[in-house]
Protein backbone atom coordinates (compact mmCIF):
# COMPACT_ATOMS: atom_id res chain seq x y z
CA UNK A 1 0.00 0.00 0.00
CA UNK A 2 1.41 3.79 -1.08
CA UNK A 3 1.70 6.43 1.27
CA UNK A 4 -1.02 8.21 -0.96
CA UNK A 5 -3.25 5.08 -0.54
CA UNK A 6 -2.58 5.41 2.80
CA UNK A 7 -3.47 9.10 3.29
CA UNK A 8 -6.60 8.59 1.64
CA UNK A 9 -7.80 5.46 3.59
CA UNK A 10 -7.17 7.89 6.47
CA UNK A 11 -8.77 10.60 5.49
CA UNK A 12 -11.67 8.69 5.20
CA UNK A 13 -11.81 7.30 8.20
CA UNK A 14 -11.42 10.48 9.45
CA UNK A 15 -14.32 12.21 7.72
CA UNK A 16 -16.94 9.06 8.58
CA UNK A 17 -15.93 9.47 12.43
CA UNK A 18 -16.76 13.11 12.20
CA UNK A 19 -19.83 11.82 10.17
CA UNK A 20 -21.06 9.37 12.44
CA UNK A 21 -20.76 11.94 15.84
CA UNK A 22 -22.68 14.16 14.41
CA UNK A 23 -25.51 11.73 13.14
CA UNK A 24 -25.38 10.08 16.35
CA UNK A 25 -25.69 13.23 18.00
CA UNK A 26 -28.99 14.51 15.82
CA UNK A 27 -30.41 11.15 15.48
CA UNK A 28 -29.21 8.35 17.35
CA UNK A 29 -27.23 5.51 16.75
CA UNK A 30 -30.05 2.80 15.53
CA UNK A 31 -31.12 5.45 12.56
CA UNK A 32 -27.95 6.15 11.32
CA UNK A 33 -28.04 4.59 7.88
CA UNK A 34 -24.99 4.23 5.58
CA UNK A 35 -26.57 6.73 2.84
CA UNK A 36 -26.35 8.88 5.95
CA UNK A 37 -22.69 8.29 6.61
CA UNK A 38 -21.69 8.86 3.19
CA UNK A 39 -23.57 12.04 2.53
CA UNK A 40 -22.38 13.69 5.49
CA UNK A 41 -18.82 12.46 4.77
CA UNK A 42 -19.01 12.96 1.17
CA UNK A 43 -17.97 9.89 -0.16
CA UNK A 44 -19.50 7.45 -2.42
CA UNK A 45 -21.35 3.79 -0.89
CA UNK A 46 -18.14 1.84 -2.44
CA UNK A 47 -15.79 3.82 -0.93
CA UNK A 48 -17.61 2.76 2.42
CA UNK A 49 -17.59 -0.70 1.75
CA UNK A 50 -14.39 -1.12 1.04
CA UNK A 51 -13.72 -0.53 4.92
CA UNK A 52 -16.91 -1.48 6.76
CA UNK A 53 -19.76 -3.59 6.18
CA UNK A 54 -22.27 -1.47 7.77
CA UNK A 55 -22.93 1.24 10.91
CA UNK A 56 -22.82 -1.39 13.97
CA UNK A 57 -19.12 -2.98 11.93
CA UNK A 58 -17.97 0.68 11.42
CA UNK A 59 -18.89 1.64 14.99
CA UNK A 60 -17.65 -1.38 16.07
CA UNK A 61 -13.91 -1.10 14.49
CA UNK A 62 -13.57 2.40 16.55
CA UNK A 63 -14.66 0.49 19.59
CA UNK A 64 -11.80 -1.54 19.03
CA UNK A 65 -9.18 0.36 18.47
CA UNK A 66 -10.03 2.75 21.46
CA UNK A 67 -10.52 -0.09 24.05
CA UNK A 68 -6.90 -1.68 22.41
CA UNK A 69 -5.81 1.65 23.49
CA UNK A 70 -6.87 2.27 26.40
CA UNK A 71 -6.20 -1.73 27.34
CA UNK A 72 -2.56 -1.48 26.67
CA UNK A 73 -1.84 1.93 29.14
CA UNK A 74 -4.25 0.01 31.60
CA UNK A 75 -1.92 -2.95 31.41
CA UNK A 76 0.94 -0.78 33.00
CA UNK A 77 -1.17 -0.72 36.53
CA UNK A 78 0.15 -2.71 39.57
CA UNK A 79 -1.70 -2.31 42.63
CA UNK A 80 1.43 -2.13 45.03
CA UNK A 81 2.54 0.76 42.65
CA UNK A 82 -0.64 2.77 43.16
CA UNK A 83 0.01 2.72 46.89
CA UNK A 84 3.24 3.56 46.98
CA UNK A 85 3.11 5.69 44.79
CA UNK A 86 0.35 7.86 46.43
CA UNK A 87 1.69 7.85 50.27
CA UNK A 88 5.82 8.42 48.52
CA UNK A 89 4.09 11.38 46.60
CA UNK A 90 1.50 12.67 48.83
CA UNK A 91 -1.53 12.06 46.64
CA UNK A 92 -0.34 12.53 43.63
CA UNK A 93 -1.73 11.09 39.93
CA UNK A 94 -0.12 7.49 39.12
CA UNK A 95 1.29 7.95 36.18
CA UNK A 96 -0.05 5.00 34.47
CA UNK A 97 -3.54 6.67 35.52
CA UNK A 98 -2.81 9.88 33.84
CA UNK A 99 -1.97 8.16 30.05
CA UNK A 100 -5.13 6.73 30.73
CA UNK A 101 -6.89 9.47 30.95
CA UNK A 102 -5.10 11.38 28.31
CA UNK A 103 -5.99 8.62 26.15
CA UNK A 104 -10.02 9.10 27.00
CA UNK A 105 -9.74 13.22 26.09
CA UNK A 106 -7.97 12.05 23.05
CA UNK A 107 -11.21 10.56 22.01
CA UNK A 108 -13.54 12.51 24.18
CA UNK A 109 -15.49 13.48 20.88
CA UNK A 110 -16.33 9.78 20.13
CA UNK A 111 -16.85 8.53 23.26
CA UNK A 112 -19.10 11.37 24.83
CA UNK A 113 -21.94 10.09 22.00
CA UNK A 114 -21.39 6.79 22.80
CA UNK A 115 -21.47 6.76 26.06
CA UNK A 116 -25.07 8.89 25.70
CA UNK A 117 -28.39 8.01 25.81
CA UNK A 118 -28.41 7.72 21.84
CA UNK A 119 -25.18 5.76 21.45
CA UNK A 120 -24.07 2.37 22.29
CA UNK A 121 -23.96 1.39 26.21
CA UNK A 122 -21.69 -2.25 25.09
CA UNK A 123 -18.86 0.75 25.02
CA UNK A 124 -19.21 0.98 28.63
CA UNK A 125 -20.03 -1.90 29.57
CA UNK A 126 -16.72 -3.93 27.76
CA UNK A 127 -14.48 -1.39 29.60
CA UNK A 128 -16.15 -1.74 33.07
CA UNK A 129 -15.52 -5.54 32.47
CA UNK A 130 -11.97 -5.28 31.35
CA UNK A 131 -11.07 -2.70 34.57
CA UNK A 132 -12.60 -5.51 37.07
CA UNK A 133 -10.58 -8.23 35.46
CA UNK A 134 -7.59 -6.93 35.70
CA UNK A 135 -8.38 -5.75 39.09
CA UNK A 136 -8.76 -9.40 40.06
CA UNK A 137 -6.32 -10.40 38.29
CA UNK A 138 -3.65 -8.17 40.28
CA UNK A 139 -5.48 -9.18 43.31
CA UNK A 140 -4.47 -12.67 42.58
CA UNK A 141 -0.93 -11.26 41.93
CA UNK A 142 -0.48 -9.49 45.23
CA UNK A 143 -1.78 -12.41 46.94
CA UNK A 144 -3.62 -10.38 50.00
CA UNK A 145 -4.84 -12.41 52.91
CA UNK A 146 -8.84 -12.72 52.53
CA UNK A 147 -9.34 -12.98 55.93
CA UNK A 148 -8.19 -9.46 56.09
CA UNK A 149 -10.26 -8.59 53.57
CA UNK A 150 -13.47 -6.27 54.40
CA UNK A 151 -15.66 -7.17 51.41
CA UNK A 152 -14.90 -10.06 48.46
CA UNK A 153 -12.83 -9.21 45.56
CA UNK A 154 -15.62 -9.24 43.22
CA UNK A 155 -17.27 -6.51 44.77
CA UNK A 156 -14.34 -4.39 45.26
CA UNK A 157 -13.37 -4.95 41.36
CA UNK A 158 -17.00 -4.30 40.65
CA UNK A 159 -16.94 -1.22 43.11
CA UNK A 160 -13.72 0.22 41.54
CA UNK A 161 -14.76 -0.23 37.82
CA UNK A 162 -18.13 1.17 37.83
CA UNK A 163 -16.77 4.24 40.31
CA UNK A 164 -13.59 4.86 38.02
CA UNK A 165 -15.40 4.69 34.82
CA UNK A 166 -17.94 6.81 36.29
CA UNK A 167 -15.42 9.42 37.24
CA UNK A 168 -14.33 9.39 33.39
CA UNK A 169 -17.70 9.62 32.08
CA UNK A 170 -19.00 12.84 34.29
CA UNK A 171 -15.68 14.27 33.31
CA UNK A 172 -16.13 13.81 28.95
CA UNK A 173 -20.21 14.98 29.53
CA UNK A 174 -19.28 17.73 31.68
CA UNK A 175 -16.64 19.14 28.84
CA UNK A 176 -13.39 18.06 30.52
CA UNK A 177 -13.04 21.20 32.81
CA UNK A 178 -10.28 19.21 34.69
CA UNK A 179 -6.83 18.04 33.11
CA UNK A 180 -6.47 14.40 32.71
CA UNK A 181 -3.37 15.21 35.28
CA UNK A 182 -6.14 16.56 38.05
CA UNK A 183 -8.91 13.88 37.07
CA UNK A 184 -5.91 10.80 37.50
CA UNK A 185 -5.13 12.57 40.66
CA UNK A 186 -8.63 12.36 41.93
CA UNK A 187 -8.91 8.46 40.66
CA UNK A 188 -4.90 7.95 42.54
CA UNK A 189 -6.88 9.44 45.84
CA UNK A 190 -10.17 7.38 46.45
CA UNK A 191 -8.58 4.44 44.58
CA UNK A 192 -6.12 4.09 47.69
CA UNK A 193 -7.50 6.59 50.28
CA UNK A 194 -11.42 5.41 50.05
CA UNK A 195 -14.45 7.56 49.17
CA UNK A 196 -14.72 8.56 52.60
CA UNK A 197 -11.26 8.85 53.90
CA UNK A 198 -11.48 11.88 50.77
CA UNK A 199 -14.47 13.64 52.12
CA UNK A 200 -12.61 15.11 54.90
CA UNK A 201 -14.65 14.86 57.59
CA UNK A 202 -12.45 11.76 59.60
CA UNK A 203 -9.04 13.04 61.04
CA UNK A 204 -6.08 10.88 59.17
Amino acid sequence: MTKKTDRRKLRTKKMLRKAIIELIQEKGLKNVTVSDLTARADINRGTFYLHYRDVDDMLEQFQSVLLSELKENAKKIDIKHVIQHVYQQQGQAYPAFISIIEKFAEHADLIKVIIGPQGDPSFTSDWKQFVKERILEKLSESQPDRDKMLVPPEYLATFVASAHTGIIQHWIETGLKESPEEIASIITRIAVQGPISTIGLIEQ
